[in-house]
């Protein structure tokens, strides 16, 4: 719905000749760094007490 509103209001600015490209854009889903996964865990100890 953005993009319909977006190309609407380049029509109405007379940017009709425009290309537009949209790509996926999204948080990331995993992480590759397993480090950061472990700091993680270590937090998470040293608030239970463990």
């Amino acid at each position: 719905m953005m993009v319909d509103a977006v190309i609407r209001a380049m029509v109405v600015a007379r940017y009709e000749n425009t290309l537009v490209v949209v790509t996926e854009t999204s948080w990331p889903s995993f992480s590759t760094d397993p480090s950061g996964e472990q700091e993680q865990e270590e937090e998470k100890e040293g608030e239970s007490g463990g």
